[in-house]
């Protein structure tokens, strides 16, 4: 991840994006990790387990 963020960021703005690129590439991967995280929470929580009652 952080190979493709230095690469993308060195290309569009040289350096700087080098040095940058690899920060805001994290921030932007913790907020769509935690976004995703709620979603599934929430749709697991509309299955009613019950039904999928699995008996050994």
């Amino acid at each position: 991840m952080s190979v493709l963020a230095i690469s993308v960021g060195g290309g569009l703005m040289g350096i700087w994006g080098m040095l940058l690129g690899v920060p805001v590439t994290t921030i932007i991967y913790q907020l769509l990790q935690k976004d995703v995280s709620k979603k599934n929470r929430i749709l697991t929580s509309k299955i009613h387990w019950k039904k999928f009652k699995i008996s050994a």
